[in-house]
């Protein structure tokens, strides 16, 4: 059993987008540091009022990562691509996505299907950082999911 969030470039988007992408988190992080990149994310990420609580915490635990890792983690993306393989799968798949990702839904759907025994399932008004977002709803899903591989053994 594969399950994914759809997160990480396998061919969505525009590559020239995510490589500037890239860049623009290289020199937050170069010149202000982790801190500041957590809450540059976190603003994106948890733009409601109620979630304020949520993005403190993004932020704290952001800044405790380290930036090497985290900009070697992030450029390591460029290029990687499994399009062609993803039909090669041969387990069954749950694909997770928020409907306001850095990607759309759409494009996301059309790479599932080259997925045999794979579906797709949105999470209504989230963002990229849907576990931390919608714990409860994924969690449900995940469990039911679960359940479904387990009884078709």
């Amino acid at each position: 059993t594969v399950v994914t969030d759809c997160k990480g470039y396998v061919g969505f988007g525009d590559p020239v987008q995510f490589q500037e992408e890239i860049e623009r988190r290289e020199g937050i992080v170069r010149q202000l540091g982790m801190q500041a990149m957590g809450e540059a994310l976190s603003a994106a990420l948890f733009p409601h009022p109620a979630q304020a609580q949520v993005r403190a915490t993004f932020v704290a635990r952001w800044a405790e990562n380290d930036p090497v890792a985290y900009l070697a983690a992030t450029r390591s993306a460029l290029g990687w691509n499994v399009i062609d393989r993803l039909s090669t799968l041969q387990c069954p798949v749950l694909a997770l996505s928020s409907d306001q990702d850095y990607w759309p839904v759409e494009e996301k759907a059309r790479q599932i299907e080259r997925i045999p025994d794979s579906r797709l399932v949105v999470i209504p008004d989230s963002r990229h950082a849907l576990p931390l977002e919608k714990p409860d709803q994924v969690n449900a899903v995940l469990a039911q999911f679960l359940d479904e591989c387990r009884n078709r053994r």
